[in-house]
């Protein structure tokens, strides 16, 4: 049941436009939250390193979006 549930969450997703002009670790990360998002929806909500794990998967992306950010402005 978890298994479909990603499944049909990822192929609503990857069908976006928006999504196909992602970048692999933002396309990735989206994927880890949808997978960790089931297991809090079908197992125990309150298993903190699922919440922990999503906002990391999260920060991994904003870390590198803000580095690219900084180095663009710093190039002008």
């Amino acid at each position: 049941m978890k298994a479909v549930f990603i499944q049909e969450i990822m192929e609503d997703i990857s069908g976006l436009y928006s999504f196909q002009d992602m970048m692999p670790d933002q396309k990735e990360a989206i994927h880890m939250i949808v997978h960790k998002l089931s297991r809090i929806l079908y197992g125990n909500a309150n298993h903190v390193d699922s919440w922990i794990d999503i906002a990391g998967y999260a920060k991994l992306v904003s870390d590198r979006l803000q580095l690219e950010e900084s180095s663009n402005e710093s190039a002008k």
